[in-house]
């Protein structure tokens, strides 16, 4: 990042590979909705998230990163990077701008969900802040080798 500007790989990189996404799959997948829990239905396997809501396409509107003393706050348009979860604990992201997929495998439980990438060892583990029929908010927060960090994603339905 020079002079307060978001590199664009380094979004790119962190909203695919949770690796990564230290850096933006909470900015996307990597600052998709940070409240509090919400959802129509209750369900107690997943600590009152009703994962049916998580079903279908979402597209990213907003990622809030905080990392190693600087943050800052990436906006995308309707459609611009899209993530789908499919019934099945499939599902992919797509960053339609640089014209890359990528599958991974998922499962819910409580307020966390687990995601593998395709080709990718790493498990990704992400808080869900928010999720109803509408809106979808996901978070990582952390420190690692370098110090503290924490990428928040904000979603909304794209259908």
């Amino acid at each position: 990042m020079l002079n307060g500007e978001i590199n664009p790989k380094f979004v790119i990189d962190s909203l695919t590979k949770f690796n990564c996404m230290k850096k933006l799959f909470y900015f996307a997948f990597a600052a998709m909705l940070c409240c509090g829990l919400t959802a129509c239905e209750k369900d107690d396997d997943n600590g009152g998230i009703d994962i049916k809501n998580l079903y279908g396409q979402w597209t990213t509107v907003k990622a809030v990163w905080t990392e190693y003393g600087e943050s800052g706050v990436e906006t995308f348009d309707p459609g611009e990077y899209i993530m789908c979860f499919n019934e099945d604990g499939t599902g992919y992201e797509q960053f339609v701008e640089d014209a890359w997929t990528y599958g991974f495998n998922y499962t819910v439980s409580g307020d966390k969900l687990r995601a593998r990438y395709e080709d990718d060892p790493e498990l990704f583990i992400v808080t869900i802040k928010l999720l109803d029929s509408e809106q979808f908010v996901f978070c990582e927060e952390g420190t690692d080798e370098d110090g503290y960090y924490k990428y928040e994603s904000y979603l909304v339905r794209y259908e």
